[in-house]
């Protein structure tokens, strides 16, 4: 093997940073990688929050955009490998963007906004509002695996702590409620505020 080979396969991305046009990425050695960002057309078309949804994995080996279903390696984006997805993929996968007609966070929101309507209900009919998740997805009626499936990761973003793994939701759903005591719950004073709003 020549030692660019190895050069480009040990490549380690360190910080990842996008513009409107421009995907830079620091290595872990010190150089810097500028590429166009139409190169990754998943990257292009996202929106400014899908974009900054990035993990580095891998040891700094590949980038994950789990938004928007996108993984690059750097070793790739070294040796100047564009985007192998077909333009028939694409396609679909713009397609079923459009079809959706909201972006990824705007799911989120409206899951959020039901969380949030069911915490309202519950904690009206408690003095000390005090809640559990259950009665919350119950309240929501919400099947058990839809709620494991896609609100309970919300639910965690909607908390105070926002425990790690929490996905992002909207600022205006950020510290709703707050944990009092293991699976018991409580509305902040700004989630006070929201459910006041919303009555």
């Amino acid at each position: 093997m020549n030692s660019l080979a190895t050069e480009i396969r040990e490549a380690r991305a360190q910080k990842v940073i996008l513009s409107k046009d421009s995907l830079t990425i620091d290595l872990a050695d010190g150089r810097t990688i500028i590429v166009p960002l139409v190169w990754y057309p998943r990257l292009w078309y996202g929106t400014v929050e899908e974009r900054t949804h990035f993990e580095i994995i891998g040891d700094g080996a590949f980038i994950h955009w789990p938004d928007l279903d996108e993984d690059l390696s750097v070793s790739g984006i070294l040796a100047g490998r564009q985007s192998g997805e077909s333009q028939q993929s694409l396609k679909r996968w713009l397609e079923q963007r459009s079809a959706l007609g909201k972006r990824s966070d705007q799911v989120k929101i409206t899951h959020a906004e039901r969380i949030l309507a069911a915490v309202a209900a519950v904690a009206e009919r408690r003095k000390n509002a005090v809640f559990t998740r259950d009665e919350v997805r119950r309240q929501a009626g919400i099947s058990r695996k839809e709620w494991d499936a896609s609100y309970s990761p919300v639910f965690q973003a909607m908390r105070t702590d926002q425990p790690g793994g929490a996905p992002n939701v909207a600022a205006r759903f950020k510290g709703v409620f707050q944990q009092v005591a293991h699976g018991k719950h409580k509305l902040t004073e700004y989630g006070l505020k929201l459910v006041r709003e919303m009555a």
